[in-house]
């Protein structure tokens, strides 16, 4: 026997109004129900965002896994207060952002140049409009050995 569709009242679907309330189709009041919502999920993200800074400096100023690689950082040039030399971290692979040993902050490179032959390695599209201070250093690149020329942005933690 073939299923037969059934006909719903629009009403009762899509909301009914009782003294005033708008009801959802179980018969709760529907504005109180999304008002309890947002307010549980913005102090769940309250909550998550506080552990998160809490423990940045700490995942930051130590490497998670022997696999991590430590970039140092020379001959570094920028806005007033740029350090001269900085040590950061980070797993293997194509990621740009850099947490710093110490903590204070996460480099975010936005282009390399291999120092040799002058290729560009990678360049962030766009991100010479933007207007942010970059830093520029040089850098001995931990897996290739080959010396760079890095641009790139610290962004302060906390």
């Amino acid at each position: 026997m073939a299923c037969q569709p059934t006909l719903v009242d629009a009403t009762a679907v899509a909301g009914d109004r009782e003294g005033g309330r708008l009801l959802d189709w179980r018969g709760y009041n529907a504005p109180v129900l999304i008002a309890q919502r947002a307010v549980r999920l913005s102090v769940s993200v309250g909550l998550l965002a506080g552990m998160l800074t809490a423990t940045a400096p700490l995942a930051a100023a130590h490497p998670s896994t022997p696999a991590t690689l430590t970039y140092h950082f020379t001959d570094c040039s920028g806005p007033a207060g740029t350090p001269t030399t900085f040590d950061a971290v980070k797993q293997p692979g194509s990621a740009a952002a850099l947490h710093l040993v110490d903590g204070s902050g996460i480099f975010v490179a936005v282009q390399a140049i291999d120092v040799e032959s002058g290729a560009v390695l990678f360049r962030t599209p766009g991100f010479d409009h933007n207007g942010l201070p970059t830093v520029a250093c040089q850098l001995m690149h931990p897996v290739t050995l080959t010396l760079q020329s890095v641009i790139g942005v610290i962004a302060p933690v906390g």
